[in-house]
């Protein structure tokens, strides 16, 4: 059984920028399949196919920082920068990708936060 761990050091990159206030964030990665079936077969069979994947985060919301505004700058750019994500073992995402979401967020008696949303564009370089 894996042993919980509690992520403090984890730290998220975008464009050589370091975020702060990092409250969660999230790498998905997907492979696609082909369906390679024949007719006179009963079971399916699938290819590799073609990889991609994204990233989220949530922070809390302070424009005066600037890692944060070179996020709002590149998602107004439309330009794309290398992410990392590195997580509390050591282990590092790291895809070149564009920002696909600026949700900034208030609530009553609450912390502003923003969520960005990632698209990564081309490999993603994982480091164990």
């Amino acid at each position: 059984m894996a042993t919980p761990r509690i992520c403090r050091s984890a730290s998220i990159s975008f464009g050589g920028n370091t975020i702060t206030g990092i409250v969660d964030g999230t790498v998905t990665l997907t492979t696609e399949t082909i369906d390679v079936s024949e007719l006179a077969s009963v079971d399916r069979s699938f290819l590799v196919g073609i990889k991609s994947g994204t990233a989220s985060f949530t922070v809390f919301y302070d424009q005066d920082d600037t890692a944060f505004k070179s996020l709002e700058t590149a998602y107004a750019a439309g330009n794309s920068a290398s992410l990392v994500f590195t997580f509390h073992s050591g282990a590092t995402y790291t895809a070149n990708a564009y920002i696909t979401s600026l949700s900034p967020s208030i609530a009553m008696m609450d912390i502003c936060r923003c969520s960005v949303q990632f698209q990564f564009t081309g490999a993603v370089s994982i480091s164990v």
